[in-house]
């Protein structure tokens, strides 16, 4: 079963450049989460994830430490989702960030992460 969070807008103080973390910038994330069999025989909120704590946890990240790498602030959500839902099996995260001052419109970014992948075998 895969749970679907799509089109969260955050703002946040990342990227490389040090006008992209002094101004801000805009981010679209999109979530997609599979959770074991448990979440579907049942229809008890606590053997699935709420969405609600997936936006939070988004949140939270977003609104931490700066990051300079986009992938590195994609790798926190995952890790964060792994490690707060244990109901969870594999977790994919896209974004794109709106460039503060920049000639690009956009940067998008993917990856996926499993409770088993290693840190060296990430996919950001």
């Amino acid at each position: 079963m895969t749970i679907e969070l799509l089109s969260l807008v955050l703002f946040g103080h990342h990227g490389y450049l040090e006008a992209e973390r002094r101004l801000g910038q805009r981010f679209l994330v999109d979530l997609w989460v599979d959770v074991d069999d448990a979440a579907v025989g049942s229809d008890d909120i606590e053997d699935t994830v709420d969405y609600r704590h997936l936006a939070e946890l988004v949140r939270e990240v977003f609104a931490g430490p700066e990051r300079l790498l986009l992938e590195r602030l994609g790798g926190a959500v995952a890790d964060g989702i792994l490690e707060r839902f244990p109901a969870v099996q594999r977790v994919r995260v896209t974004f794109s960030a709106r460039r503060t001052e920049s000639r690009f419109s956009g940067c998008p970014g993917c990856g996926r992460r499993s409770p088993s992948a290693s840190r060296t075998n990430r996919c950001f």
